[in-house]
Formats: structure tokens, sequence, C-alpha cells
């Protein structure tokens, strides 16, 4: 009954804050409901972390939403919401597995006993059987009642003017589709559930190596991977010597450049910073995959590997510096941004390849913790109104691209009102036969619609009527 319950004002309150309605404030309220639900489920709260980390990041990218609307606050949003869910179904898995548990628990979750019979518990399995009911007691004397009522509307007419008097335009049927999308979505949350054979998997693998029985008569074939690797990497770490020569050259005359050849340069940098990287982390998988690591001679490779490591991340560095000088030249744009966040998360994807080779660790640990690292990061990125950014940041420095500006609407809205340049923006906008962007529109917003960008707007037009 109690799941019940739960599943109806979950539905009304879905319908309520969503149904025709545009997100913004709604995000953040049903994510506090769905905390709310969760917890219940929850003992020693303080003891799991993951719940505590993915519920605050829930929380946030909520906020996010609600703060300016960003298309990756929205999907930050939805993805970490089934992190949460999944967190809650069980904290001990890796990240990436939670929001798969996440997923399943949202769509199938009232079908787990069916799926899983063994885990259905009693007070589950009366509760199936009081559905099984509920629907007799329902559908069959809804369905009588239909049947009957189109016989006495052929027969009598005074009965027919009555029922041709109801009117049942004013039941707004996407309404109580809502409602009952949002009762689904609660029920089954109410009752977290995990995919279990991936669980068992997950739980069941360590992040550390181990030697294996066979590794002492394994030794001239280790000693041999040693021999190649050691030859390998001294001659990728003099080519990426002698290229970080040649960057530092670049970098030094950088000013005699053209944008045109600048622009090349920081693309080309990307994508070499990611083919080095990718290389390194492959190779490094490579070589120090098992019984390698466990060899008392292989302090030579691992020291080559530290030293590739370390040129991988002046090799970022370079990029990073490139990328400024052509921000600082050329302006900021969303992609600049995205160039920033990548070089970001590949020195901590290096820096947990290092700990991988110095801990003795396995490519499980890094995708567990390079899943947790990136979505933290990223998360924490999509909480700041980047479009904003890159809107002030090239207007107070003169960077005036109105096509630029078109694309990040509305984020940007409250900036250009600030600096008027919304009409020089929509006069472009009605150059290439787009509509243009009503301002009026975006800020009449009800109370489930809240959005900080909108309430910034209001905010300017008041003071400018005072």
């Amino acid at each position: 009954m109690k799941t019940k319950i739960i599943a109806i004002i979950g539905g009304i309150s879905f319908a309520t804050l969503f149904y025709d309605q545009r997100l913004g404030l709604n995000c953040l309220l049903l994510s506090i409901f769905f905390i709310l639900i969760l917890f219940q489920n929850v003992k020693r709260i303080q003891e799991k972390w993951s719940i505590l980390w993915s519920g605050i990041g829930m929380l946030l990218s909520a906020a996010a939403v609600t703060l300016h609307g960003s298309n990756m606050a929205v999907a930050f949003y939805f993805f970490s919401s089934f992190l949460f869910i999944g967190c809650v179904a069980q904290s001990q898995v890796s990240s990436y597995l939670a929001f798969f548990n996440g997923v399943y628990t949202t769509v199938f979750g009232s079908f787990h006993g069916v799926f899983y019979p063994d885990e259905k518990t009693p007070q589950e399995s009366g509760e199936n059987r009081d559905y099984s009911q509920l629907a007799r007691i329902s559908l069959i004397p809804l369905g009588l009642s239909v049947i009957f009522i189109f016989v006495y509307y052929q027969i009598n007419p005074i009965f027919s003017n009555w029922v041709d008097a109801i009117d049942l335009g004013v039941i707004d049927y996407l309404w109580f589709f809502t409602a009952i999308l949002g009762s689904w979505i609660t029920a089954n949350i109410s009752r977290t559930a995990t995919i279990k054979e991936w669980v068992e998997k997950d739980l069941s693998t360590e992040n550390s190596l181990k030697p294996s029985t066979s590794i002492s008569n394994r030794l001239s074939s280790i000693k041999n991977e040693i021999q190649t690797g050691t030859v390998s990497l001294i001659a990728l770490n003099v080519l990426l010597v002698v290229f970080l020569i040649s960057e530092f050259v670049f970098v030094s005359n950088i000013q005699e450049y053209p944008a045109s050849v600048l622009s090349d340069a920081v693309h080309a940098g990307v994508y070499a910073s990611i083919a080095s990287i990718v290389l390194a982390i492959v190779l490094i998988l490579i070589f120090f995959r098992g019984d390698l690591n466990f060899v008392e001679k292989n302090t030579t490779l691992k020291n080559l590997s530290y030293l590739w490591i370390g040129l991988n991340v002046l090799l970022t560095l370079s990029v990073l510096f490139k990328t400024y000088i052509y921000i600082d030249q050329y302006g900021l744009s969303l992609k600049r941004i995205g160039v920033l966040m990548y070089l970001s998360l590949c020195v901590i994807g290096l820096f947990t390849t290092y700990l991988k080779i110095s801990r003795k660790l396995n490519f499980v640990y890094l995708l567990r913790r390079n899943a947790t690292i990136g979505f933290t990061s990223l998360l924490l990125f999509s909480f700041i109104n980047w479009s904003s950014v890159v809107t002030k940041y090239n207007i107070e420095n003169e960077f005036i691209d109105y096509h630029q500006f078109s694309n990040l609407l509305p984020q940007n809205a409250a900036e250009l009102q600030q600096y008027d340049l919304l009409p020089e923006v929509n006069e472009f906008r009605r150059s290439r036969y787009i509509s243009e962007f009503d301002l009026a529109e975006y800020q009449d917003r009800n109370w489930q619609e809240y959005n900080g960008v909108a309430a910034s707007i209001n905010a300017q037009n008041n003071k400018d009527d005072q």
C-alpha cells in the first residue's frame, strides 16, 4: 500500500511539474522528491560515499538546469539522476555500472521480480496480487459500464441527452498520460533493482594485479617483453623529445604566424595529443598487463614509462598554451572551452596511468577511476553557463560575432540584453531566415519553469524602468 501511495503522489507531482512546462525549477524539485523516496532504502548513509556523491551530483546538475538550462546541463541532469538511482540500488559497484542499474531500475524496476523470481520478497508477491485484483475491480466494472451506457443511450432519449451534456473536452488526456508516466517511474525507483550478473562480476573484480602461479616458469618470456618494451619506449621518448623541441621553437615565434596556421596548429595539437595519450595508455596496459609488474628487473621499463607520461604532460601543456594564445588573439568559443576541458582530463588520465604502474593496478582500475573523475569533472563544468562566459568575454574584448551569439541563445540572452546587442543579433537571424529570438516569450515562465537567465533579464528590465 505504501508503494501505491508513493506512486500516486509521484504521478501527480510529475504531471504538475512537467506537463506542458519547460525545464527549470521543476528538475530541482523532482530531484529532491527522488532523494526523499530513495533515502528510505538507505541505511547508514555516512558509510556510503557513492550515494552522497551521486546525490550531490544530481542536485548540482538540477541546479544548473534551473540556473541556465544549457544542453550540457540537461544531459548531465538525466545522466546523474540515473547514476544516483543506481548507486542507491548498489553503492559498491563501479560508477558506469551504477548508471546502467539506474536505467534498469527506472524502466524495469516493477518487473524485477519477473526477471529474478528468486529475489522476489513475500511483500512484493503480495503487492503483485493486489495489482492484479486492482485491475480486475477497476477495468471489468468500467468496461461493463461503458457497454451498458451505450445500450441505454440507444433506448432512452432523455438519458442520451444527459450523456451528450457531459463535456469530455475538459479532460486533458495528455496530463493523465504524464501522470501515469510519473507514477510508473516513481513506483519503479521506490523499489531499486540491479542487473544481478553484472553486479556480481563487478564486485568480484579487484583493482590490483596479482602474480600468476606460473611466474617462475615464464621468466624468460617476461624478460623478452621487458627488452621489447624498453627499446620501444626509448625510441618513443626520443621521438617525443624531438617533437617537443619543435613545439618550443614554434611557440617561441608564435606571434609571427597568421591565424590560419595557428588554428591548424591548435587543432593538430589536439589530435596529436589524443593519439599520443591513447597510444601511451594502450602500450602501458600491454607492457604492464600481468606478471611483468612483479619482476625485479622492470625498473628501467617503469622509469621509461614514467618519462613518457611526463613528456605527454608537456605535450598537453604545449597545446594548452597554443589554445590560450589563440583565444587571446581571436576570441573564445564553446569548442575552445571543450579543448581546455579535454586537456584537463588528459592530464588526469596520465596521472591515473602513473598510479596504475606504481601501484600494480589493472585496466579495471583505470576504467573505474577515470569514469568517476570524468563524470565529476564534466558535471562541475556543466554547472557553469559557458554561453554567458563566451559572450561576455568576446563582447568585452571586442570579438563581435553575431552568428556565434545567435547560436548561443538563449543562455546568453542576459548578456546580449545588458550590452544592447539583441536587436543586432535578431537582425542577423532575419537575414539568415531564422526566426527571431522572442525575449518576452522566453521571460514568460511559470513557477515550474523558473530559470536564472530569465530572472536576470527581468531584474535588468526592472532596474532600467526605475
